[in-house]
């Protein structure tokens, strides 16, 4: 494909003057033709861009007619010039990373420079932050803080799940280090990895070994070489409950970034499910991350951003982003004895980590506010499973827990009513000052379903919640809060 490329570049003569009329023509005899050129023009548009960002983003932007037109005249002086030219360097000794300001790395050797169907990988060794991935000259990660990035964007999501099964998608990070840490979770079932570039699993297998830790030979793991907008357009199996979505901000990734994915994806999720993706940067790209919460807020009934500290990312105060129909993060109640007792290896995220990453700076949380009518109060919806029939079918201790709750929460008990079915079973209703409390027991089923509407002091509340989770005594509940 690439020959045929560089045919329609040297027949749309000087300075690709004739590309248009070219393309026109293609179009109408063979337009799926035209899709694979498109695609090599958009690995072309963003190297040489990436190239020449620190010059000309003062008078350009990426998608500019002017900037096009150079990388047209780039293209027309043929193939051999221009990766001469992508292929330069700035110095022997020192990596810069070119953004709105510089950073300088201090290398010890270049370990890898590759131009692969997609893009430009690079991998170098670094003075001080171990071996570095570089796509498009754009620094993906290093050795010293990648657990920072990665530990976030895997174990925020997937804490929401407890210990229930679940099957997770990842989109990119060919680097190995998301399917390293989602495999940390004993209760995923499987994982499907979806990676267009092999190349980046290879370079990152032999120079960055640690990242994937053996993760791509898993038994768990379903890698695939594809191109992630295409594999979700048209998969159909059995539906995934988290998606994660760890790729690059440009070139191939670009259909990564539209809502028709998002729409796509959401057909090939579980009704209680989660999407995560990278956002971008907190200090300089705060505009940016608006525009992604705006547009998610008119697919998903919950978008929330959150934060990372990742040093070797220019500015350092980088972002992911949570977006669901049926969880609400903020207010979702995660069983954290659950996650301690995974004793999972990690160094940068814990429950303090979680919590706090979903503060953001004043200034972006009130340009994302929502704006809000008053509350009358809060509705639990608790399903509490793997419970002994005894207690089930006990209405003097069930009833009890319930009593002791209501005290908890400081309710004010005005009425009650208790029934007892045969064979067995227990119904109940709770009649409360400003509030009520409901419960329905299955024993033959080994569950309790139970439901509290407070308009009561919510830290009470939620002892009161906690309360009768810790005397049920079962890790496998479900518990969801809606704001009346």
């Amino acid at each position: 494909m690439e020959n045929k490329f560089w045919e329609i570049i040297k027949k749309s003569g000087k300075n690709c003057n004739n590309i248009n009329y070219i393309r026109h023509n293609i179009k109408k005899t063979n337009p799926e033709l035209i899709n694979d050129i498109d695609k090599i023009f958009n690995k072309y548009h963003s190297l040489i861009w990436s190239k020449m960002e620190v010059i000309l983003s003062d008078y350009y932007n990426k998608n500019s007619s002017g900037f096009t037109n150079f990388v047209f005249y780039l293209l027309s002086k043929g193939p051999t010039k221009l990766n001469k030219f992508l292929n330069s360097e700035y110095t022997d000794n020192y990596f810069k990373d070119m953004s709105k300001f510089n950073v300088e790395y201090k290398i010890k050797n270049k370990l890898l420079s590759k131009l692969s169907n997609y893009q430009k990988i690079e991998i170098f060794e670094t003075n001080n932050f171990g071996n570095m991935l570089v796509i498009d000259n754009d620094v993906q990660l290093t050795e010293a803080d990648e657990k920072n990035y990665h530990e976030m964007i895997v174990h925020v999501p997937l804490n929401y799940f407890n210990n229930n099964p679940i099957n997770v998608l990842i989109i990119g990070g060919g680097d190995g280090g998301t399917l390293r840490e989602v495999l940390k979770h004993h209760n995923v079932k499987k994982v499907f990895m979806i990676e267009i570039d092999e190349e980046v699993i290879n370079a990152s297998k032999k120079y960055l070994p640690k990242l994937s830790n053996g993760a791509f030979n898993h038994p768990k793991t379903n890698l695939i070489i594809k191109d992630g907008f295409e594999f979700v357009q048209n998969y159909n199996g059995e539906k995934f409950d988290i998606a994660i979505i760890d790729s690059t901000d440009f070139n191939q990734s670009f259909t990564l970034h539209t809502p028709t994915f998002y729409q796509n994806l959401k057909k090939i999720l579980n009704s209680s499910h989660l999407i995560c993706f990278n956002g971008d940067n907190i200090n300089w790209n705060e505009q940016n991350i608006v525009s992604m919460v705006t547009e998610m807020r008119k697919i998903f009934k919950y978008t929330s951003p959150f934060t990372v500290y990742t040093p070797t990312f220019a500015g350092g105060f980088y972002s992911f982003c949570l977006c669901s129909d049926t969880i609400q993060p903020i207010n979702f109640i995660i069983d954290w004895p659950i996650f301690e007792n995974k004793k999972l290896d990690l160094e940068y995220y814990s429950q303090k980590i979680h919590i706090s990453s979903f503060t953001l700076p004043k200034k972006l949380d009130d340009k994302l506010a929502i704006k809000s009518t008053k509350l009358n109060g809060v509705h639990y919806i608790l399903n509490i499973y793997d419970l002994p029939f005894d207690l089930l079918d006990n209405v003097k201790i069930i009833d009890d827990i319930f009593t002791k709750a209501i005290n908890i929460a400081s309710m004010k008990l005005l009425n009650k009513k208790i029934h007892k079915f045969e064979p067995q079973g227990i119904t109940g209703i709770y009649l409360l000052s400003t509030s009520h409390s409901s419960f329905h027991t299955y024993p033959e089923q080994e569950c309790i379903y139970i439901d509290l509407f407070s308009c009561n002091n919510n830290e009470k509340t939620e002892e009161a919640i906690n309360f009768i989770i810790s005397r049920f005594n079962s890790t496998n509940y479900q518990l969801n809060k809606i704001y009346r």
